[in-house]
């Protein structure tokens, strides 16, 4: 990448990610994994993922875990994506793991979290790619409720909290796209908008009240189609 803005870009996406992975808690154990392999390939995802896919770490207490490695996971060294036969053990490994207790599913959940922020910025083979997590995540144990909720973090994460350069105009039409749609989240943060007259839009205090009637009285609905996700960076 030689043009400035670009680069500019991905720090920032750095920045935003780094922030989230400081703030999520991993479970405690003797060994540190990145475990993204069993969906991406690092080598074949664009910028975005690879930061993703190099800053998420996920706690493990099984040392035998690193056979499925190709290369020192101590530095940073990724699942092998190559091995078919690797990535299937792994993912059974990880689904095993996961159901030995509530604690040890914080890892499933944080997996499955991590791999949708992945698809959200990288769309290559969406369709195979989002098979893949929920097969995953029903191996694990997650729920379709709790999948809803995972993809409504991530939505809520891209649409409020990252907003490149500040383009408030995009941020705003996804935000009152996601609110028409029943997000009560996005309902909130326009009224706020409104309310405050800032992030872009004018003071309105009837928009306000409009969108934090809706959001008190609870009209949203869940999202079914977890492929909605699509964000650009």
């Amino acid at each position: 990448m030689g043009d400035y803005e670009t680069e500019l870009k991905v720090a920032k996406f750095e920045v935003f990610v780094t922030e989230i992975t400081q703030k999520m808690e991993a479970v405690k154990g003797s060994w540190f994994f990145k475990l993204l392999g069993v969906f991406y390939d690092i080598e074949n995802v664009n910028d975005y993922a690879k930061i993703i896919m190099k800053k998420a770490y996920f706690g493990y207490v099984d040392g035998d875990f690193e056979a499925f490695y190709e290369g020192d996971y101590r530095n940073g060294a990724q699942l092998s994506y190559s091995n078919t036969n690797k990535r299937i053990e792994a993912t059974k490994c990880i689904a095993s793991y996961c159901k030995k207790n509530g604690n040890c599913k914080r890892v499933g959940y944080h997996l499955i979290f991590w791999a949708l922020m992945v698809l959200a910025v990288d769309k290559t083979d969406a369709s195979k790619h989002l098979s893949e997590i929920c097969a995953v995540a029903k191996m694990i144990g997650i729920t379709d409720e709790e999948m809803m909720d995972i993809v409504h973090i991530i939505k809520c994460l891209y649409l409020i909290k990252y907003r490149p350069y500040r383009d408030y105009n995009k941020s705003n039409y996804w935000l009152r796209k996601a609110a028409e749609e029943g997000d009560l989240d996005c309902m909130r943060a326009l009224s706020n908008r409104y309310n405050n007259g800032c992030f872009g839009l004018p003071e309105n205090h009837l928009d306000s009240y409009r969108w934090g009637n809706k959001y008190a009285s609870g009209d949203g609905k869940v999202y079914k189609a977890y492929g909605e996700m699509s964000v650009s960076p």
